[in-house]
């Protein structure tokens, strides 16, 4: 007992003696003794706030020379809280988010400097948040981003929202009737409404919050009209499209070309027909009419792939949505001609050198060749087809019988297989020392004919005075004889007729006429041996023993290779000095010719009459092939 008075004694003395020893304590923030505080820093704080909505606000505060950070407290009534740290020396204002709808709030500011020291300032700004969001502030089309469209669920993009509001449209003023709903994860939020009928329609829209608290509704709109497609149509991204099922086969598929078949339209003026596979699909060929309902494409490139679409197309415009696609790889090589016939001649056997055959069962851009053997390598002419039949002139055939097969070839140098079928030609051979003529005809011949090598030579009874001979003489095709000169055309005419009872024929011999004889000039004059430059059309024409030197018609040679036989001229001589001496022509067939020019003067059966003039094609000419 004793010793507790005299502790509660020395402890009066020490208080009425100032002398109580001084305990360390906690101060809350603000005493100047706390350490985090630098007493030297003078700053204001917080000086306003503003854009206050119920879950966001924006604070203001002035700079301070020395921070490096300004720290945003929230101050209860009995301690703090740091909410957010703001960086950098010029920073003065800063947002807000994720408070309380009509919740209460102390804002406090202060500075941090390079020490991490703050001011001490209590200059805290009291608020009340808003108990619902703001009102959205702008609405606007997005699909479709013009008004009126066809679209019975238009989107619509409502601004002035915040993250995390709900978002709600409405077709009425008061927002009582509502068609789409949505979070907003910003500032804006896209609606897509309920399927509208047909019709004008203007669009408000509210905010509800986390409190399910809503704003009232905007004064802001956006109006939107939907139009009606026509009948048998449907709306698709601001189109109309009428239903068709587009293409359904394709058939004859060549290496180029190919047909598609579709269905008919009842509403269609025409077809559309596209190649889809490239990216952005190619129109490759409009066919007009309701009731069409196939194609051939032609010109396709062989090997290749392709993938085909027909759409339809209407009166209105319209088309329709339909992707059925059908995918095809055009073949390597062209189809195999089907058919060989003989044009000229038209018979199977004839003299006809270079025999005209029609080929059938191609296609344009083909080129068409000729072969001798079924299994197409010994070539003997071709042309390009201009359509599904081509006529081919072959190169001259030797005398006998030629089977003639075909095959055709592509763009892309792809070959068909040698044809199956084939027409067969049998070339006859002219009379000994008679060559064939092609025919032309330009000058009036229209086949290919025989005749005689050789100037006439009288054979025969009554050939003694050449100009009076009987008509029991014969004219023979011979380089030696006696060559018969002096003839009156009339009776020239006989002369040759009297061959066909020679040789028991009928109309095979007759005098040449002067489609024929011009037949064989032209042809003449485009061979480059006839020339002396060895170029046709360049220098002069041979002409044949012309010059009277030796005096009168000389015999020919049996040998082709002499063309200058008894005229005392040469190859060798100059152009007009001799060169054009020479007795023998060729012609395009290779055949050799002699004194068609010069020699002796030569008949032809045409009469020069003042109406009758020299053969125009007005007048044609048409021997057979068996004429010679």
């Amino acid at each position: 007992m004793s010793s507790m008075k005299s502790l509660a004694f020395l402890w009066l003395i020490f208080v009425l003696c100032g002398c109580l020893p001084k305990a360390k304590v906690s101060v809350s923030r603000g005493n100047v003794s706390d350490p985090t505080i630098d007493p030297n820093i003078v700053y204001s704080g917080i000086d306003s706030t503003s854009d206050k909505t119920d879950s966001t606000i924006v604070l203001n505060w002035p700079t301070h020379a020395d921070a490096v950070s300004y720290e945003i407290y929230s101050v209860a009534s009995k301690r703090s809280s740091l909410l957010i740290s703001v960086s950098g020396q010029s920073s003065n204002t800063t947002t807000l988010t994720g408070l309380t709808p009509s919740g209460s709030y102390k804002f406090r500011i202060r500075v941090k400097n390079l020490s991490g020291l703050t001011d001490g300032n209590v200059n805290d700004l009291s608020v009340t948040m808003n108990a619902a969001p703001d009102v959205p502030t702008s609405l606007s089309l997005i699909t479709p981003s013009v008004t009126p469209g066809y679209t019975d669920t238009p989107t619509i993009r409502v601004s002035g929202v915040k993250n995390g509001d709900v978002v709600k449209l409405f077709s009425d003023a008061t927002c009582t009737t509502q068609v789409s709903s949505g979070t907003a994860t910003g500032a804006s939020v896209d609606l897509t409404t309920s399927t509208m009928s047909v019709g004008a329609y203007d669009f408000y829209a509210n905010a509800t919050n986390v409190n399910s608290t809503s704003s009232v509704c905007s004064t802001q709109k956006v109006s939107y009209t939907r139009q009606s497609c026509p009948a048998g149509s449907t709306p698709y991204n601001e189109v109309c499209y009428v239903s068709f099922s587009g293409i359904t086969s394709y058939a004859n598929k060549t290496d180029s070309t190919i047909e598609l078949t579709w269905p008919a339209h009842a509403d269609a003026t025409s077809y559309e027909i596209y190649n889809t596979l490239p990216a952005t699909p190619v129109l490759v060929k409009t066919v007009s009419g309701q009731a069409s309902t196939s194609t051939t494409l032609t010109n396709l490139t062989p090997s290749t792939d392709y993938k085909w679409r027909v759409k339809v197309r209407t009166s209105l415009g319209l088309t329709d949505r339909n992707t059925n696609d059908l995918s095809v790889t055009m073949n390597a090589a062209p189809d195999v001609p089907n058919g060989l016939t003989l044009i000229l001649p038209t018979v199977s056997s004839a003299i006809t050198v270079k025999p005209k055959i029609r080929v059938s069962g191609v296609k344009s851009g083909d080129l068409i060749k000729l072969f001798t053997d079924s299994s197409c390598t010994s070539f003997v002419g071709s042309a390009t087809s201009a359509g599904t039949t081509v006529d081919i002139t072959t190169n001259p055939l030797a005398v006998g019988t030629h089977s003639l097969y075909s095959n055709a070839t592509n763009s892309a140098l792809n070959s068909s297989d040698c044809s199956s079928v084939s027409v067969s030609y049998q070339r006859v051979s002219c009379p000994t020392n008679y060559i064939p003529v092609p025919f032309n005809e330009s000058v009036g011949t229209t086949a290919d004919f025989c005749v005689m090598k050789y100037e006439a030579k009288c054979v025969g009874t009554g050939c003694t005075g050449v100009a009076n001979a009987t008509t029991n003489a014969l004219p023979e095709s011979s380089p030696t004889g006696t060559t018969w000169v002096k003839m009156a055309r009339d009776a020239s005419v006989i002369a040759c007729n009297n061959l066909n009872t020679a040789n028991s024929v009928t109309n095979k011999y007759f005098m040449i006429t002067n489609a024929e004889w011009m037949t064989m000039a032209r042809d003449i004059e485009q061979v480059d041996e006839n020339w002396s430059s060895g170029t046709k059309g360049v220098g002069v024409l041979a002409r044949g023993h012309s010059d009277n030197s030796p005096n009168g018609p000389q015999q020919a040679s049996s040998d082709d290779n002499d063309p200058y036989y008894l005229t005392g001229n040469s190859s060798s001589d100059l152009p007009n000095a001799g060169w054009e001496q020479k007795r023998v022509h060729t012609l395009s067939n290779g055949e050799k010719i002699w004194d068609l020019s010069g020699n002796y003067y030569d008949n032809v059966d045409f009469p020069v009459t003042p109406t009758l003039k020299a053969y125009y094609s007005g007048i044609p000419i048409t021997p057979t092939s068996t004429q010679v």
